[in-house]
């Protein structure tokens, strides 16, 4: 490179340097007037009245019998009732599936358990693959373990 080149390169360096500062500048000083900040109190919130209720009326009460049109019952609802436990020695899969945190597969894993080792007692549940402890404090009030078959 020559030295007029090189002065050459020098100037337009120098002049794009000071375009840059004084768009900067320009940019700067317009700032104050592009972003202006409104200080306002916030209102104080107003009353509002709202009309007298009348209080709710208790639940009907219970029937000892469902109603017509009611779902049947699971048997791990049954079981919260009070209405019997699912024997986890004689239940199938579709009974098993109706607790709480148990799909079909460990519906099928209780039964394939079982099958080579009948439970003595509902803390044997924890010995099938995929059943913890948390899961076994979930289903222990709700099952139960009657001679195996």
């Amino acid at each position: 490179m020559t030295p007029k080149e090189q002065w050459l390169l020098l100037g337009l360096a120098i002049a794009l340097g000071m375009g840059a500062v004084s768009l900067y500048l320009h940019d700067r000083a317009a700032a104050p007037e592009a972003v202006a900040f409104e200080t306002r109190v916030p209102a104080k919130p107003k009353a509002v009245q709202m009309p007298l209720q009348k209080p709710a009326e208790p639940p009907p009460a219970h029937s000892a019998a469902p109603p017509e049109n009611a779902p049947p019952i699971t048997a791990a609802e049954a079981a919260i009732s009070g209405g019997g436990s699912i024997d986890l020695n004689k239940a199938p899969p579709e009974e098993l599936e109706s607790l709480p945190g148990i799909g079909p597969k460990l519906a099928s894993e209780i039964v394939r358990f079982r099958t080579h080792t009948p439970f003595q007692s509902v803390d044997d549940v924890i010995e099938v693959p995929g059943i913890g402890p948390k899961k076994l404090e979930g289903i222990r009030p709700l099952v139960m373990v009657g001679r195996h078959p």
